[in-house]
């Protein structure tokens, strides 16, 4: 009996133990997060699409500096912000590159869901939607805020869409954060090594060019990160109204 009520006690263990694995399995997956293979391609589709429309506007937001349109505040030729213009720190917050990456996307999805004529057995219904832009270290995550109705036949299904852009956005806006905060305790000075001890730290690659008598373009390449088949590139400018023949 004693041998019988341990092996009881046993498989009881046993099968507490799958449980509990099987749970964190799922919890670890964020829930149920398989896709129904009966809405599976219009699904893809769709996530792809956002993904795709994301590293449009990571790529933009690059070239621009954090913004989707170049502020007044910038070079002559309205190409380049000014992070650093009259002795003051103009970077754009996180939040900030988020909320202009938010609305370039938001801006550029009826491409996703105005056209499903190759897929001939589904109806897509939506509202108008909003965008919810995550950035964080490695990963820039796009959400789409409203459910998306995916119908096939008698089947009805309610979505939420996200899609995520492996690039090191986040890595990036923190090193120029962190050189901008030496920057304004040293506002005449161009501190060259710390950019390269930022930039080695973190495996980016920082250029540094005279853009006019008081402008420097500083850009950040990054090997790790490639959108639209390239390394990923981020570029913004400083003004310095006396620059000092010295940099450090």
């Amino acid at each position: 009996m004693v041998k019988k009520a341990q092996v009881s006690i046993f498989i009881i263990i046993a099968i507490v133990i799958v449980l509990v694995v099987a749970l964190l399995f799922v919890f670890m997956r964020g829930g149920s997060s398989e896709v129904n293979p009966l809405i599976a391609p219009v699904h893809n589709y769709i996530v792809d699409c956002i993904k795709e429309t994301g590293e449009e506007g990571i790529s933009v937001i690059g070239k621009n500096g954090g913004y989707v349109n170049v502020p007044e505040s910038s070079t002559e030729d309205n190409l380049h912000p000014y992070y650093f213009v009259n002795g003051q720190n103009k970077m754009p917050s996180y939040g900030a590159v988020e909320r202009e990456l938010s609305l370039y996307v938001q801006a550029n999805l009826d491409k996703c869901f105005d056209d499903f004529s190759n897929f001939p057995d589904f109806e897509v219904s939506y509202d108008k939607h909003t965008v919810t832009t995550t950035i964080k270290d490695i990963q820039t995550v796009f959400e789409i805020n409203r459910p998306i109705i995916i119908s096939k036949g008698e089947h009805k299904e309610s979505v939420k869409f996200k899609g995520t852009v492996n690039v090191r956005l986040g890595i990036i806006l923190d090193l120029i954060k962190n050189y901008m905060e030496n920057q304004e305790e040293n506002p005449k000075e161009v501190c060259v090594s710390c950019l390269h001890s930022l930039s080695i730290d973190n495996d980016l690659y920082v250029e540094l060019n005279d853009y006019d008598e008081t402008a420097i373009l500083f850009t950040i390449y990054d090997e790790n990160s490639t959108i639209l088949d390239e390394d990923y590139m981020f570029e913004f400018a400083n003004n310095y109204e006396v620059r000092k023949n010295e940099v450090l």
